[in-house]
């Protein structure tokens, strides 16, 4: 859309020399649509360019009218589609209860706007929040593609991961909302230092209703199979922890921000592959058993 125009008001005033009513008030307006299009629209206000003086027995000057005019375009209106993703994390995942940990945000470390806005994401959403939701575990990044490379993207939008797996908007209860007509999508989930993963197949969302879709399930959920994915526990799957670069696979490089890192704590800390908010022993384990794996997200 256009930036907002400023049109005069189209109300003025002049003096007339005799006796009878001083104000003439013009307030003439109209409207067209500009016939190359259905979407621009043309705006005109009659106004008083000029007031009189009364000057002995009349006045020096007419009232004068000028007629100003300008335009504006109304954009498409967007349809948003709704998205209900369950997705776990290796990094907290708790095997006892099926859940992940939420110890980032029991340490306040959640940061309340979106963290997805440097490289290699460079995703410029204003997505915030005054507080974290409860039972959130962190920020997740949520893509819809309608084919399977990335230059096919629609739609992205940061939300939160909580601890049952659900994905969620802002708030923490509602599905996702994504600006994108209906229609058939691969959806792609990215988190900080976990390798990213998309769906098997195109799914059908619609702006009526949520359309879910369950990673955990199997190794078949996954777009490239199982191979892109971790088996967290019998029968449950999810996103593969040690990423710490975000480069799609888990090399030298996550070691090396681990090595340099452990010790320190901070939710910036990316060799914290386990979300406990520091670097510890724990995460270079999960590094180790993960090296040399890659995401098939392309």
């Amino acid at each position: 859309m256009q930036t907002p125009k400023v049109l005069r008001a189209g109300l003025d005033y002049y003096y007339r020399a005799f006796g009878g009513s001083r104000n003439r008030w013009g307030d003439y307006s109209g409207i067209a649509v500009d016939p190359s299009d259905d979407v621009t629209f043309w705006v005109y206000n009659e106004y008083a360019i000029q007031r009189g003086d009364v000057l002995d027995d009349y006045p020096d000057e007419d009232g004068r009218y000028g007629t100003a005019f300008g335009k504006f375009t109304v954009s498409e209106a967007v349809d948003s589609v709704l998205v209900d993703v369950t997705v776990m994390l290796e990094g907290p995942y708790d095997a006892d209860g099926d859940t992940m940990k939420t110890a980032l945000l029991d340490q306040g470390l959640i940061p309340t706007s979106q963290p997805y806005n440097v490289a290699p994401w460079n995703y410029d959403g204003s997505e915030s929040v005054a507080s974290v939701p409860a039972g959130v575990v962190d920020w997740v990044l949520v893509e819809i593609r309608s084919g399977t490379e990335s230059s096919t993207q629609v739609a992205r939008r940061a939300c939160f991961l909580k601890s049952d797996g659900s994905v969620v908007d802002l708030d923490g209860a509602s599905p996702v909302k994504l600006q994108a007509a209906a229609g058939d999508y691969y959806i792609v989930i990215y988190h900080r230092n976990h390798l990213s993963v998309m769906t098997a197949n195109v799914v059908s969302l619609n702006t009526a209703s949520a359309t879910s879709y369950d990673f955990t399930t199997g190794g078949d959920r996954f777009y490239g199979g199982s191979s892109g994915a971790k088996e967290l526990e019998t029968g449950v799957w999810g996103m593969t922890a040690g990423d710490a670069n975000a480069s799609g696979g888990i090399y030298a490089e996550d070691y090396t921000a681990y090595q340099t890192s452990q010790g320190n704590e901070g939710y910036n800390e990316s060799a914290d592959f386990n979300l406990s908010g520091g670097v510890y022993a724990e995460d270079y384990t999960l590094y180790q058993i993960n090296q040399g794996k890659e995401s098939n997200v392309p």
